[in-house]
């Protein structure tokens, strides 16, 4: 994604001696942040499809299985922590994720965490 400049705009307010600080993040960041979102959904949902394909098997492979859960765990938790503050982070995790995705759904095999799907 390409990068643009970034800027923040604060607002310094009066009210009862106290100065109230917002800050506001520019459009890039916090398109950055929801594309990351969805990107983390998307391959979440690509994990757990893997899962559930594994556990359908007459013998599923019960190392696959928690291998598959744990990334789930993983992706859902880093979703949950993504910060809007935190552009260079969410820019580098959409690029290496959609990276994945691409990969994936043009039927190569792809490398999540320690899980090959």
């Amino acid at each position: 994604m390409h990068k643009v400049p970034e800027e923040e705009i604060v607002i310094n307010t009066q009210q009862d001696d106290t100065v109230a600080e917002i800050q506001y993040t520019t459009y890039d960041k916090t398109l950055e942040y929801e594309v990351t979102r969805e990107i983390i959904t998307l391959l979440h949902g690509i994990v757990l499809g893997e899962y559930y394909d594994e556990k359908r098997k007459i013998q599923p492979d019960a190392v696959r299985l928690k291998q598959l859960g744990s990334e789930s765990l993983r992706l859902h938790r880093q979703r949950d922590n993504l910060a809007d503050e935190d552009y260079e982070y969410n820019e580098k995790l959409s690029t290496e994720y959609g990276k994945l995705i691409r990969s994936y759904y043009n039927g190569k095999p792809i490398k999540v965490g320690s899980t090959i799907l």
